[in-house]
Order: structure tokens, then sequence, then C-alpha cells
């Protein structure tokens, strides 16, 4: 797998090292970003190069990350893949999003995101191997 980064300065900086540490978490980010520039080229009329290099715009990180957010919890949002999105792969990638804010110097205060930004909720359920009188149950019926 290769690494194809377009123009945006503010991403490429932040996945290089990812990138050389890992192949394939840098892939996964990059992807993750470069959806997250489209939606933030469609709210804004200016670049993320624009906003985090060269600080030439405010934004309120907190809205941005709750419009963000809460477009990937819509129903109808289906992913570049053709996918409705699992509540973890929301979280996952806005906290891709968040952490690329906070190593381009973003402040971001994590009470003032909790109560901000509703992430989804994961359920994880506790998974248990079946028992000997299970499998014999089930190989009965």
């Amino acid at each position: 797998m290769r690494l194809h980064l377009d123009d945006s300065k503010a991403i490429s900086r932040y996945i290089k090292p990812l990138y050389s540490n890992n192949h394939t978490t840098g892939i996964v980010y990059a992807k993750r970003l470069k959806n997250f520039e489209g939606f933030f080229s469609q709210k804004y009329s200016f670049t993320l190069d624009d906003f985090l290099i060269r600080k030439t715009f405010n934004v309120d990180v907190y809205e941005l990350l709750a419009d963000y957010t809460f477009l990937k919890l819509t129903d109808d949002y289906i992913s570049p893949d053709g996918f409705k999105l699992s509540n973890i792969t929301i979280k996952n990638t806005v906290n891709t999003v968040i952490n690329f804010l906070l190593f381009h110097d973003q402040d971001i205060n994590p009470r003032k995101l909790k109560h901000k930004v509703r992430l989804p909720k994961v359920v994880r359920q506790n998974k248990e191997a079946l028992t000997k009188e299970d499998i014999i149950k089930i190989l009965q019926t």
C-alpha cells in the first residue's frame, strides 16, 4: 500500500510520521482526514491549510467537531466506501480529527469537548466461550 497525499500541507505534516511508523495506520488516518478536509471545505470558504498553518481564519473547533460528528451520526450518511458507519468507526474518526487539530496547536479543552461534542456511545459486549454442555445442546438440536 502507498500513501497518496494531495496538496494539504496540514494533513501531510500529521500523516508522514505516522506512516513511517506504521503504513496501515498512516493510510487509514489519511483517508479519515481527507474526508474531514472535504467536509471542512464545504463548510467554510477556505482550506485546512489556511486555518491550521497560515492561521488566517478563526474557527470554533467545538462547533466544527459537533457538526462533523452530527453529519456522521445521521442515518442518511453513507461513507465514501458506500457503507453506514458504526459508532466505533465514527468515534475513531472524530478522535483522529481531534488529534490532528491538537497536533496543529488548536486548543481543545477536554471538559468543553465532552459537553459540546457528543460522540456516539460504543456498546461493548462481553464475549464468553461456549461451555462443552452448550456445544452439545446446540449440536443436538
